[in-house]
């Protein structure tokens, strides 16, 4: 019989306690804060101490890191909410970015370059670079780490993510992803049915000194509040929720009536909200799964289910537009058409960017009149300039490329979270927001690396099955596809 190392037994059990704490301070401090039995004076210590253990816990197991942040991201708009503007809020809110910092570092160390595609890094840092030159006309320094930070950060999770991952972690991840968006469903579902009390609650109403009226949670001439909490507004509580159905689905070691049971309070959630975009992105992400479950059978089928959607999705889409513009009685879709329209002329005004931090509604923190534009893709335009727009959608293109081609369901996953999120990215800003940008990016790369470790299994001669394979495959039928 033998023993193991001390110096090991040591560093498992410090591993052990570190987790143990981390879930005691999610599982108790976190609670504490959104329900209020928390001083102002205790809080801040509170965050401080949690931070810390979510710092040490990245750096010893940075899955435990990327499980921090799976975790947080739904309640990060509540709890800021809570904590009003203060150190407390900024230091909560800013724990998600020293998780990405550390998951860097921890990337680097690593050195599994291998997992990453050379077309994914070269475009994000196409992306990267021509952001970080365009904050060179920005108003200042802090502006535009701002503006950096909340529009392209994200992407660095494309870079480091699928180097730390392995086919046990991907699964602990998206269970866990499976797990709070349940939660964060139910959230929304009965913060909904308080109506206008919640508001009052969380201190959205009455409207604080200085502030607009919040018109983005409530729909034209109805004055019951949209379904929105835990995030900060309907719109990017949809298309987060949508991002985590895809990953329900893609989960194909789950029966069919757990996933569908899984997805009940996800879409009611998604239906409460009156969100347009993220209606449609669960149209089409059922459209997207739907067509891949076909194209695995029935290959002309696939294709003429496809044809059939996007003839029958455009005819639907042209007549309500047509209808709504002709009787003028919906001010929101008025105003996502009038901000792109008034976007484009000043984007080829400004084919280098106008700087990073003066576009979208994160810029009003440092400008009382920034560009205002409804669409995720002319933010990147207008801010860093037209080529770092086309890069952006190559590296959406190429993403759906990679997780078509790998023929597995978890590698479809990436593609699935680009089609679920395409309508908000077009005709909303909701990627500033930090819980849904990280988010899409988080299971875009676990679709990533779920190709990426089938394509290295298929190289080495492995046998390699991965629990996401095609129902119907034969795991020869999809080691081979892996290798495309």
């Amino acid at each position: 019989m033998t023993t193991a190392p001390p110096v090991a037994a040591i560093g498992r059990m410090s591993r052990r306690a570190v987790m143990v704490a981390s879930i005691a301070f999610a599982n108790v401090a976190v609670p504490l804060i959104v329900v209020g039995f928390l001083t102002a004076d205790a809080i801040l210590p509170i965050i401080a101490i949690g931070g810390v253990l979510l710092i040490i816990a990245t750096l010893m197991a940075p899955t435990l890191g990327i499980l921090a942040l799976v975790v947080m991201l739904p309640f990060n708009g509540l709890i800021s909410q809570l904590l009003g503007r203060g150190l407390a809020a900024t230091g909560f809110g800013a724990l998600k970015d020293v998780i990405l910092v550390l998951l860097v570092v921890a990337a680097l160390r690593h050195g599994r370059w291998k997992r990453i595609r050379v077309d994914i890094a070269v475009l994000v840092g196409i992306i990267l670079t021509l952001s970080l030159i365009s904050g060179l006309w920005a108003e200042g320094l802090q502006q535009g780490a701002y503006g950096w930070r909340n529009d392209f950060e994200p992407l660095l999770l494309l870079l480091c993510v699928p180097v730390l991952l392995d086919e046990t972690s991907i699964r602990r991840i998206t269970t866990t992803m499976v797990v709070v968006v349940q939660v964060s469903a139910a959230v929304s579902v009965a913060t909904w049915s308080l109506g206008l009390p919640w508001l009052r609650m969380i201190g959205r109403l009455p409207v604080p000194p200085g502030e607009d009226f919040p018109s983005s949670l409530f729909t034209a001439g109805n004055n019951w509040p949209r379904a929105f909490s835990p995030y900060v507004a309907p719109n990017e509580m949809a298309v987060a929720v949508v991002i985590i159905v895809a990953v329900i689905w893609s989960r194909r070691d789950w029966g069919i009536r757990t996933r569908i049971l899984l997805s009940v309070l996800p879409t009611a959630a998604i239906i409460l909200s009156s969100s347009r975009s993220g209606q449609i992105g669960l149209a089409l992400l059922a459209i997207a799964l739907i067509t891949r479950w076909l194209h695995n059978r029935r290959p002309a089928f696939a294709i003429g289910f496809l044809g059939a959607s996007a003839l029958g999705g455009l005819t639907v889409a042209a007549l309500y537009i047509a209808r709504q513009l002709a009787t003028r009685i919906d001010p929101s879709l008025l105003g996502h058409a009038s901000s792109i329209q008034d976007a484009i002329p000043t984007m080829l005004g400004h084919p280098l960017g106008v700087g990073l931090g003066s576009v979208g509604p994160r810029a009003y923190r440092y400008l009382e009149t920034p560009y205002h534009v409804e669409s995720f893709w002319l933010l990147i335009a207008l801010e860093s300039g037209i080529l770092a727009m086309l890069a952006f959608v190559a590296l959406l293109v190429r993403i759906c490329i990679i997780g078509i081609r790998a023929n597995t369901s978890m590698a479809f996953l990436a593609p699935a979270a680009v089609f679920g999120s395409l309508v908000s990215q077009l005709v909303l800003p909701t990627l500033q927001e930090g819980a849904v940008s990280f988010t899409l990016w988080i299971v875009v790369s676990l679709g990533l690396a779920t190709a990426a470790q089938g394509k290295s299994h298929t190289t080495r001669g492995d046998t390699h099955i991965d629990y996401g394979t095609a129902e119907g495959e034969s795991p020869a039928k999809s080691s081979s596809a892996n290798a495309v």
